[in-house]
């Protein structure tokens, strides 16, 4: 799991705006993430898929929209092979942002997947 890691402190999921569809650019991040979910598959771990939205619109609708964008993803690593029971898709809404929401860049930011591998 610790190559895992490596890929996991630069992956970016990213997403258009207002929807739960990946972005074409992040397709190349989310096979290799599935790999190694694949490849950890017998190290008895989890991951937590923890959806992220920016701040504009209500926090109703950004946290059904961060939980339909984690599920989005463990759906693409499901359809892969990856087994549904260890993921945990989680939404979090805007709750916890890592940019500024003023900003265009902060909102990009803030619009994410993240990923937190946890021993069962």
């Amino acid at each position: 799991g610790v190559r895992a890691g490596a890929i996991l402190e630069n992956a970016q999921i990213n997403f258009s705006s207002g929807t739960a569809n990946i972005r074409s650019n992040s397709v190349e991040t989310l096979e290799r993430l599935t790999g190694v979910a694949l490849a950890c598959s017998n190290d008895n771990l989890t991951v937590e898929i923890g959806g992220h939205t920016d701040s504009q619109g209500s926090d109703e609708s950004n946290q059904s929209l961060s939980e339909r964008r984690a599920q989005a993803v463990a759906q693409f690593m499901i359809d892969r092979g990856v087994n549904a029971e260890t993921l945990k898709p989680v939404g979090y809404g805007e709750a916890q942002p890592i940019g500024d929401n003023d900003t265009r860049e902060g909102r990009q930011a803030n619009r994410r997947i993240s990923f937190e591998w946890q021993a069962r």
